[in-house]
C-alpha cells in the first residue's frame, strides 16, 4: 500500500521530503514486502525453513535497500548526502546503478524463487489457490523489473499490482467457495447422519464436529457460523418431521443465544451434540418428549422408585430414546449421572428414614441390600455413618429439649 501511495504523495512533495517518500517506500518494499512474501509462499509449498533460512530474504533486502538508498540520494537526490559524496565512490555511482540495484532486489527475492515455487507447486499437484498465489506474486516482480530497467515507468509497477491483486482475489474468491461447499457437504452429512436409524452416531458426529471446526480453522465466529447453519437444518428437519414449529423455534433461539454467549469451542460442541441427539429423537417421533420433559420424567421415575433397583435401559425405552442417549442427555442436564441423582434421592430419603428407624431397616427401606454398603455410600455423602448421623440428631433432641 505505502508503495503505491508513494508517488502521488512524492507529487506533492518537492526537494528533499519527495526523496525521503521514495526512499521509505524503496525501503519497505525491499525490508519488509518481498522477504515476507517469499517466506509465505516457500512455506505454503511446503519448505520446513529454519529460523535462518527465514532471516535471510530479510537481511538479503536490508543491504538491497541501504545500496538503492547511497547510490540514489548520491547520484541525483542529495536528500541525504550532497551534491560532491558521489565523488568518494571508486566507482562511478548513477542512477543507473540504484536501478540496478531494484532489478537484483527483485531476482533474488521474487521473481527467480518464485520460479522455483511455482514449478515445485505444479510439479507436486498443490491447489490451483496457491498456484494462483505465486502467479500473483511472479506477475508483480516481473513487471517490477522491467519498470526499473526502463526507468520510473510507474505504469509497470501499478500494472503489477493490478494482476497480482486480480490472481490473489481469484485465489480467494476459489478457496472461499471450495470451504463453503466442503462445510455443506460436512453439515449435509450430519444432517442425514441425525436423521438416520443408526442407535448411536457418537463417533461420527464427533468426527464431523471435529472436521467443521478444523475447515473453519480453529476460528471461533467462523465455528459458531458453521454451528447455527447446523441447529437451522436440524430445526428445519423436525418440524418437516411434523414436530410444533412454535417450540421447535423457541429452542433454536434459546440454543443460538448459548453458542453466541459461548467462548469455549468444546461447549459449543457439546450443545450442538445434545441438540442432534434430541433431534434425531423428534425426528423419528415428533411427538416425542424435549429434552426438558425427558429429564423430567426421569427424576420423576427415579424418586418414585428409587427404594427398587434401577433399570437404566428399561428407563430410556420409557422415553423412547437409547441407553446412552438418555444417560447423555440426562448429565448434560444435570451436571450428575442417572446412579449419582439416584444416589442423592436415597440419602435424602435415609436421613428421614433415620430418625425412627434402624440402619439395617433403613437400608433395605431405600433399596440397599446390604447396609455395611449403604453406610459407605452414606458417609461418602455426608461426611458421617448413618451411626453417627442418628447420633447427632440425639444430641440435637436434647439441646432443643433444654
Amino acid at each position: 500500500m505505502a508503495f503505491q501511495i508513494g508517488p502521488i504523495l512524492q507529487n506533492y512533495l518537492l526537494g528533499k521530503d519527495a526523496s525521503l517518500i521514495l526512499y521509505l517506500r524503496i525501503s519497505l518494499l525491499f525490508t519488509v514486502g518481498m522477504p515476507a512474501l517469499l517466506v509465505a509462499n516457500a512455506m505454503q509449498c511446503g519448505f520446513k525453513m529454519g529460523r535462518l533460512l527465514q532471516i535471510l530474504p530479510f537481511i538479503i533486502g536490508g543491504i538491497c535497500s541501504i545500496m538503492y538508498v547511497v547510490f540514489m540520494d548520491a547520484s541525483e537526490r542529495h536528500a541525504i548526502f550532497s551534491p560532491d559524496a558521489a565523488d568518494a565512490f571508486p566507482f562511478s555511482v548513477t542512477i543507473a546503478l540504484a536501478h540496478n540495484v531494484q532489478i537484483t532486489a527483485s531476482l533474488l527475492l521474487g521473481t527467480v524463487p518464485n520460479i522455483i515455487l511455482l514449478y515445485i507447486a505444479v510439479v507436486s499437484h498443490q491447489s490451483k489457490q496457491l498456484i494462483a498465489f505465486i502467479l500473483g506474486s511472479l506477475a508483480f516482480y516481473c513487471l517490477f523489473s522491467m519498470g526499473s530497467y526502463w526507468g520510473h515507468l510507474f505504469l509497470m509497477y501499478y500494472a503489477g499490482s493490478i494482476v497480482t491483486a486480480l490472481c490473489w482475489a481469484w485465489a480467494v474468491f476459489s478457496d472461499l467457495r471450495d470451504m463453503k461447499g466442503e462445510a455443506g457437504a460436512l453439515i449435509d452429512e450430519m444432517q442425514f447422519l441425525v436423521q438416520s436409524n443408526s442407535s448411536d452416531f457418537s463417533p461420527e458426529l464427533d468426527r464431523l464436529l471435529t472436521d467443521i471446526n478444523a475447515l473453519s480453522g480453529g476460528d471461533l465466529p467462523v465455528y459458531k457460523l458453521r454451528v447455527r447453519q447446523i441447529l437451522n437444518r436440524l430445526s428445519e428437519a423436525q418440524m418437516k418431521a411434523g414436530a410444533d414449529p412454535k417450540v421447535i423455534l423457541a429452542k433454536n433461539a434459546i440454543q443460538t443465544q448459548k453458542i453466541e454467549q459461548s467462548e469455549n469451542i468444546e461447549q459449543i460442541s457439546n450443545l450442538v451434540k445434545a441438540q442432534a441427539v434430541e433431534a434425531s429423537v423428534l425426528i423419528k417421533n415428533p411427538h416425542a418428549s424435549t429434552t426438558d420433559d425427558v429429564v423430567a420424567e426421569t427424576k420423576q421415575y427415579i424418586e418414585q422408585h428409587f427404594q427398587q433397583e434401577l433399570d437404566i435401559a428399561r428407563l430410556a425405552k420409557r422415553v423412547s430414546m437409547s441407553r446412552s442417549y438418555l444417560m447423555r442427555l440426562f448429565k448434560n442436564a444435570e451436571g450428575k449421572t442417572i446412579n449419582q441423582y439416584l444416589t442423592d434421592v436415597r440419602i435424602s430419603r435415609a436421613k428421614k428414614l433415620l430418625e425412627t428407624q434402624s440402619v439395617t431397616d433403613t437400608a433395605f427401606a431405600i433399596g440397599f441390600n446390604n447396609s455395611n454398603y449403604f453406610g459407605t455410600v452414606f458417609k461418602k455423602a455426608t461426611g458421617q455413618t448413618p451411626s453417627q448421623f442418628q447420633q447427632s440428631l440425639s444430641l440435637d433432641g436434647e439441646v432443643l429439649s433444654k
